[in-house]
């Protein structure tokens, strides 16, 4: 069955790819250039590198949210946009769990009352479960057959279907929402974390005040930004899963790409000037 669009609303959705696909490279650049002059160290290589691969992820999504409907690319942006989303969102549940393990491991000197290594691998192996999911979702399911803008301006295309068409929607539906559930139990059981450490902070004794003071501002950080981008993923997903947007074509993920880029840049130590003012614009 050939889809369609109007004539105009994939431009719409194209330009907004355009512009969040530039956001997102200020975004990446100002994060490269700080780590390049202020010479920053880290404490482990993980709370290097997802930081970087969240931001770079939003990028594509960006980038394939422009491109989605030009032809020759769409014959791959609709299961590459899911692949980008699922990649962004573990990027940065990783790098919360990384900022967790560092400041909350039993292993670490901090304290002697942080969560157990069991309990990071377990955490660990859910954003790989969301990962799988969303490789088998697009890959497996369908691919697209054809597309094209014709000579009206209209885009259309046909997907293949694997499996048979009564089926079809069931299967993908219910990957979607299995998909996205595990993410946000998997998300939420993270903020859970950093918030019973922040109620149990008094309690816990540190061998230095400006120990207790630097773990209590990453905490009351990441606490405020995954609010900020979990409440706008719920906003977005609803629009695009149950269709309030016109055609459902994935065109508010790249927004949602800025949101958590902007977020993982603010969660660094390095961008605390940048927070600050952040801050001040919510209140």
């Amino acid at each position: 069955k050939m889809m369609e669009t109007t004539n105009w609303h994939w431009f719409i959705y194209s330009f907004i790819g355009l512009i969040c696909m530039i956001i997102n490279t200020i975004i990446l650049k100002k994060e490269l250039t700080k780590r390049k002059s202020e010479k920053i160290t880290y404490a482990s290589q993980s709370l290097k590198i997802w930081p970087i691969m969240c931001i770079i992820s939003g990028l594509l999504l960006s980038f394939n949210g422009f491109v989605y409907f030009f032809p020759g690319f769409c014959y791959v942006t609709y299961q590459l946009n899911f692949i980008f989303l699922c990649l962004q969102i573990v990027s940065m549940g990783y790098f919360q769990l990384s900022r967790l393990h560092y400041c909350f491991a039993q292993t670490k000197v901090h304290t002697n009352k942080g969560y157990s290594k069991t309990l990071f691998i377990f955490m660990y192996f859910l954003g790989s479960l969301i990962i799988l999911f969303a490789i088998f979702g697009v890959w497996i399911i369908s691919k697209t057959e054809y597309c094209a803008i014709n000579d009206r301006y209209e885009y259309v295309y046909k997907f293949t279907q694997v499996v048979q068409q009564t089926r079809y929607h069931k299967i993908w539906d219910r990957m979607v929402v299995i998909s996205i559930s595990l993410y946000m139990i998997w998300d939420v059981s993270t903020l859970i974390l950093y918030i019973i450490k922040l109620l149990t902070f008094r309690k816990l004794k540190f061998d230095q005040e400006v120990i207790y003071k630097r773990i209590k501002s990453i905490y009351n950080k990441v606490i405020v930004l995954t609010l900020v981008y979990e409440f706008w993923f719920i906003i977005i997903f609803n629009m695009d899963y149950f269709d309030y947007v016109h055609d459902d074509h994935d065109s508010l993920w790249p927004i949602l790409s800025v949101i958590m880029s902007y977020s993982v840049f603010l969660m660094q130590q390095h961008n605390q000037r940048e927070y600050i003012g952040f801050i001040k614009l919510l209140y």
